[in-house]
């Protein structure tokens, strides 16, 4: 398998650093960890890593910001600032964009909804395996280190979790079978479900 080629970035991703600073750089993760923009670039690292595009790479900074912090206004004002193809990455991946939420599994069946529509769009592939990885490699710490007590910081319990990320890795699968970001959040995923 060849590498990614290199790719430099313009100064509109120090503007969506900015952006997500100002948006996230107060808030903590449900696990307790602290910096949430640790998130936000981890994700947005491993999108660099997979060879993704300079509007890939925004919309993983920026992946949580209507989901989290905004609705449909925040989601308009990405697509303001850094575009229709971004904004559209944020909308697939944020699973609600009202408050206050919808129930967890109605939400999540939505987003899987969307998710499968989107198929097979490269950046919602990217930002939506990375986000897995990322949060799935947190709970497998969380689990590593504090057993299975660290399924209680979620709102569902281990098998409604594990329906969730089985699901999507089932779509990004079918849409992007080669891809080794998809391969690796098979990977995580299945030491989640040994581990917990």
């Amino acid at each position: 398998m060849e590498r990614p080629e290199m790719r430099w970035f313009s100064s509109r991703l120090d503007d969506a650093f900015a952006y997500v600073h100002a948006i996230h750089g107060a808030q903590g993760r449900k696990s307790g960890a602290p910096a949430y923009l640790g998130h936000l670039m981890g994700v947005a690292a491993l999108v660099i890593d997979d060879g993704g595009t300079e509007d890939h790479v925004i919309a993983a900074l920026t992946h949580d910001a209507a989901e989290d912090a905004g609705g449909q206004a925040r989601l308009d004002d990405i697509g303001a600032r850094f575009g229709d193809e971004v904004a559209y990455i944020v909308g697939v991946c944020s699973d609600s964009l009202s408050e206050p939420k919808p129930p967890w599994k109605e939400r999540k069946s939505a987003y899987l909804e969307s998710l499968t529509e989107a198929m097979p769009h490269p950046g919602v592939i990217r930002v939506t395996a990375a986000d897995k990885i990322w949060n799935l490699s947190a709970t497998l710490a969380d689990l590593e280190a504090y057993g299975p007590d660290a399924w209680s910081q979620f709102r569902v319990g281990r098998s409604q979790q594990l329906w969730y990320h089985e699901s999507v890795l089932d779509i990004l699968q079918q849409a992007a079978p080669d891809s080794a970001l998809v391969a690796r959040l098979a990977r995580v995923l299945a030491n989640v479900g040994a581990e917990g």
